[in-house]
């Protein structure tokens, strides 16, 4: 009879120790892109470059927009300016952000991606850029750039920040060689100006407001400025040509849920940033937002804008590329011929 019980103590402990194995094996969310767990019903993962600006992913993710459409966010961690496009490519990342520049190069160069959704825009109210000098500093106006040479603190080169700049100077007879850029996050641009260790600051949201409630800074221009249109702040977000192929539903569902995200910005604009302030662990007061436009698909009078302005500037060919080249709307469920 002991015999006999330990046997089946012995059998009913591995019955219940295999169900336990099996129970976690299909529990577990596999990490990587696309990859879902078995017998469950495991959210897509998009990958995503940790953001450091205002932006509609930390949004859609609070409010369970990308949750509706089967998709979770996994964020790899910050990218300097101008790497989203190669970690896309290399399969480091899933998701590119930026502009209609950054793409325009990596095209030419051979990289298989396409623009899907738009990001935000430009606004005289709610700017894109704000570009600061140090109050009481040397910089007071567009004519004592041709006094020195002027150190212009960008987040990153062939970007939205440095073909501004070229564009205002252009627009104020201001030779390019008066300029030189020196890379640096913009959280810590303000700090760096105020220090002399530059001339000029280019700010995006959430960080303008930090600088104008801080003081000590001023604002010289601002991208809205510069290009006087929405057109002036268009970004973009794109996959690789290959991660649409093989997951086309699935990058409907992400751009749904952008776009979704964007319309109620728009609408709740404080409760927003509240959102923004406390995944980036910054003073809600001190946050600025961005806004997005009201047209819910890529619009290809923007992406034209930027090549008149990089053809303008010597850095495209005329003729070279189309917008056609770089962006589609066939994958957002909002866009109508």
């Amino acid at each position: 009879m002991k015999r006999m019980l330990l046997v089946f103590l012995i059998t009913l402990s591995l019955i219940v120790t295999g169900a336990a194995c099996s129970s976690d094996k299909s529990t577990i969310n596999q990490a990587g892109s696309g990859v879902n767990g078995e017998n469950s019903k495991e959210l897509f993962t998009i990958r995503i470059p940790t953001q450091t600006s205002f932006n509609e992913f930390y949004i859609a993710d609070e409010l369970g927009y990308f949750k509706e459409e089967g998709i979770q966010t996994k964020y790899i961690g910050v990218l300097k300016a101008g790497e989203d496009i190669a970690a896309a490519l290399s399969g480091s990342s899933d998701l590119f952000t930026g502009h209609p520049n950054t793409v325009v190069k990596a095209v030419l160069g051979g990289a298989k991606i396409k623009i899907v959704s738009p990001g935000m825009v430009d606004d005289s109210k709610f700017v894109h850029m704000n570009y600061f000098v140090k109050e009481g500093g040397s910089i007071k106006s567009a004519k004592d750039f041709l006094n020195k040479k002027v150190k212009v603190a960008v987040s990153g080169l062939n970007s939205c920040t440095d073909l501004i700049v070229l564009e205002w100077l252009s627009q104020n007879n201001i030779p390019k060689e008066q300029v030189e850029f020196v890379i640096m996050p913009d959280k810590e641009q303000e700090q760096a100006l105020k220090q002399g260790l530059v001339d000029l600051a280019v700010l995006h949201p959430p960080w303008i407001k930090k600088a104008q409630l801080d003081g000590g800074l001023v604002s010289l221009f601002t991208s809205y400025d510069v290009v006087k249109g929405p057109e002036g702040g268009s970004s973009i977000r794109g996959f690789s040509e290959k991660f649409i192929n093989k997951h086309p539903e699935q990058v409907k569902g992400f751009v749904r849920a952008i776009i979704k995200a964007h319309k109620w910005i728009n609408q709740n604009q404080q409760e927003a940033i509240k959102i923004i302030a406390r995944k980036m662990e910054i003073d809600p007061e001190k946050v600025s937002c961005f806004v997005y436009d009201s047209n819910e698909y890529v619009q290809e009078s923007y992406i034209n804008r930027w090549l008149d302005l990089m053809i303008k500037h010597g850095q495209l060919e005329k003729g070279r590329i189309k917008a056609q080249d770089i962006y589609t709307n066939e994958y957002n469920p909002y866009y109508k011929k």
